[in-house]
């Protein structure tokens, strides 16, 4: 359930925050957005600053934590912990430990604070930039741990209920004042029942998913680093195709977390199991050797190299065998991407086309997308692929403009198909 409120307010409340400079690997900066928060008694760093400097590994821990209201924390897993090189005003590194999470919280709407007020603190060096709305979006979040060494709680500056006070990074606003005329503040709440915690990734997932077909650069799957360096190391050589092993870099490496002695202990135990129960032992190989078995006989006799050869008495026969082919690849997260026969009816199912549907209301608009396979007899084969629907605006439009947004959602689900799908330029967009 997503839920909207409108408030009307005229006080502004300023988090303690700061525009900062991170280090890389290789020595160079990074912007970085902090927040200082005396209520959280580790220091976290976001997943997308950890992908961006890639700071040095240096343990990993089992972490917890409980959102506002619950009485029992939730989320422990075991989670990286990375040495982050930040920089002082002066331009000198200091190194903080800070656990990864995937989010540190969804960006923060931070409203200006009234320009009286930011002249009455002109002669002070702020940390960030308080004189236009923006949202932030927290890359560090400093807690209790890591506080005070950045803080200098001597010098503190009160203008009414907004206090100023030092850091290494500057001087920090917190607290909150008057704004000179009431405004509109829309909040929104989104509310999931699940049978099971929801942890950071579902969440980040659900809100891309969420925001193909509307935002325009979301018509593209995110970009697969490893597919990446995969299609970039392909070469023709003497008549054959080369690729490099998909090996991972050093600094990805240390980042991996150390299963060796947990895998050591599970040797142990089978092995214990072992002797004492030596039959169970045979029966385990067997079951081994039988799958062995089987699988090289099935590579032997229709595998080569990545193409499947097989056959069958009948078209039907073959039609079924495709389809139950293209299914078991779906599955996988795969695209049969050619198949090819001695019957010309067969050798056209791989002509898909990509279907997309759009309707509207004054309540809202959706698209849906389909795949149609031909199949003999000039009879189609039609799968579900996604759909997604979204609300209409608050400030009241038109239907027919509501239509042709129904209308840009199809064709951007369409090019989001075709491209996650991997799927030909002769794959028609209908």
């Amino acid at each position: 359930m997503l839920a909207s409120l409108m408030t009307r307010v005229k006080r502004s409340t300023v988090l303690q925050t700061a525009k900062i400079k991170t280090l890389t690997n290789d020595g160079k900066s990074v912007d970085a957005i902090v927040m200082f928060d005396l209520g959280a008694d580790t220091t976290y760093v976001s997943h997308d600053i950890v992908r961006r400097i890639k700071p040095k590994w240096v343990t990993s821990k089992y972490t917890s934590y409980s959102t506002f209201g619950n009485k029992k924390s939730q989320n422990r897993k075991e989670r990286n912990v990375y040495d982050v090189k930040v920089i002082d005003t002066q331009g000198n590194p200091h190194s903080i430990l800070a656990v990864e999470v995937e989010t540190i919280c969804p960006p923060l709407s931070r409203q200006r604070i009234p320009s009286d007020v930011l002249r009455s603190l002109s002669h002070l060096q702020l940390a960030d930039d308080y004189g236009s709305d923006r949202d932030l979006t927290l890359d560090i979040l400093i807690g209790v741990d890591n506080y005070w060494r950045f803080v200098s709680p001597e010098n503190l500056i009160r203008c009414e209920d907004l206090v100023a006070f030092e850091s290494l990074f500057g001087w920090i606003l917190s607290g909150s004042c008057m704004k000179t005329q009431e405004e509109n503040v829309f909040h929104q709440m989104l509310c999931i029942s699940t049978a099971k915690p929801v942890n950071e990734s579902e969440l980040h997932e659900f809100w891309s998913l969420e925001s193909i077909g509307i935002c325009a650069g979301r018509d593209k799957p995110p970009k697969n680093p490893v597919l990446d360096k995969f299609e970039d190391s392909v070469k023709f050589v003497d008549g054959r195709y080369e690729v490099a092993l998909p090996w991972k870099s050093d600094v990805s490496k240390l980042s991996l977390l150390k299963n060796e002695t947990g895998a050591r202990k599970r040797l142990a135990t089978l092995n214990s199991k072992f002797e004492r129960n030596p039959s169970l032992r045979i029966e385990y190989d067997k079951v081994l050797k039988s799958y062995e078995d089987m699988t090289v006989q099935e590579l032997q006799e229709n595998l080569y190299v990545d193409d499947w050869l097989s056959g069958a008495d009948t078209v039907e026969e073959a039609n079924t065998m495709f389809l139950e082919a293209q299914s078991i690849l779906s599955d996988a997260g795969m695209t049969l991407s050619k198949w090819n026969s001695n019957n010309s009816s067969l050798s056209s199912l791989v002509g898909l086309e990509v279907h997309a549907f759009s309707d509207a209301s004054e309540k809202g608009y959706g698209s849906c997308v389909y795949l149609r396979i031909p199949k003999s007899d000039m009879e189609f084969h039609v799968s579900f692929v996604m759909a997604t629907t979204k609300v209409a605006p608050i400030k009241r439009v038109t239907l027919p403009r509501l239509e042709l947004l129904g209308a840009l959602l199809s064709a951007r689900l369409s090019h989001f198909v075709k491209s996650a799908l991997r799927l030909n330029n002769c794959v028609r967009l209908v």
